[in-house]
C-alpha cells in the first residue's frame, strides 16, 4: 500500500486529536451537552437547591474565583487567598451559595472543547446588571442519572464584575449617577 506523506500526516494528527479528544471516556462536548451544562451553572444561582446542585456537580469541584474571594475578604487589604481555591468541595460550594439569594442568571454565549464550557453570562438585577464569565471543566458523568446529565462540572474558574454586585446588595453608593443603568 502507498501513503503520500499529506496522507499519513492527516491520520496521524487525526489519531492525536482523537487521543486529546478522549479524555472523557471517548466522549466530547457536543453543542447541546455544552448548553446543558452552562444552564447547570445558572440554574445554581437562579434556582438553588442541594438536590440539583448534588446531581450536576462532582463532589470533589473546585471552584477558583477572586470575585468572590475579594467579597468575602469584605475588600479589606488583606484579602482571602485571591489566586487560591475558593471552594474545594461540593458540600463547600454549597453551604456558601445556600447563604446567597436566587437571581436572574442568564447565558449570554457559550462555547466549547472536548472538556470545558466557557460561559459568558449575567444576573439581570438592578440598579446595574452583572456580568461574568466562567470556565467550567467536565468529566463524563459515571453515576446513576447519567443519561439525563452525562456530563458533570468538577471544575469552575469565574469572574464578574463586584463593583455592581455590591451596588446591588446595597454596600457600595456610586459616587455619581451617570443615568445609563447597564
Amino acid at each position: 500500500m502507498h501513503y503520500s506523506i499529506a496522507k499519513l500526516a492527516a491520520l496521524s494528527s487525526l489519531a492525536v486529536s482523537s487521543v486529546v479528544a478522549g479524555r472523557g471516556r471517548g466522549r466530547c462536548l457536543t453543542d447541546n451537552a455544552a448548553n446543558r451544562v452552562a444552564q447547570n451553572f445558572a440554574t445554581t444561582f437562579s434556582n438553588f437547591s442541594e438536590d440539583f446542585v448534588n446531581s450536576t456537580y462532582t463532589i470533589d469541584v473546585q471552584d477558583q474565583t477572586d470575585s468572590v474571594q475579594w467579597l468575602i475578604s469584605n475588600g479589606t487589604a488583606c484579602p482571602n487567598g485571591l489566586g487560591s481555591t475558593t471552594f474545594d468541595s461540593r458540600r463547600a460550594l454549597m453551604d456558601a451559595q445556600a447563604t446567597q439569594p436566587n437571581l436572574p442568571f442568564i447565558i449570554e454565549n457559550v462555547w466549547h472543547d472536548c472538556t470545558n464550557v466557557i460561559a459568558r453570562w449575567k444576573f439581570d438585577i438592578q440598579p446595574q446588571q452583572v456580568q461574568g464569565i466562567a470556565v467550567l471543566g467536565t468529566v463524563c458523568n459515571q453515576g446513576a442519572n447519567k443519561a439525563q446529565e452525562p456530563y458533570l462540572i468538577n471544575h469552575i474558574y469565574s469572574e464578574f464584575n463586584t463593583g455592581a454586585f455590591l451596588v446591588f446588595q446595597n454596600e457600595f453608593t456610586p459616587t455619581q449617577n451617570c443615568g445609563n443603568s447597564n
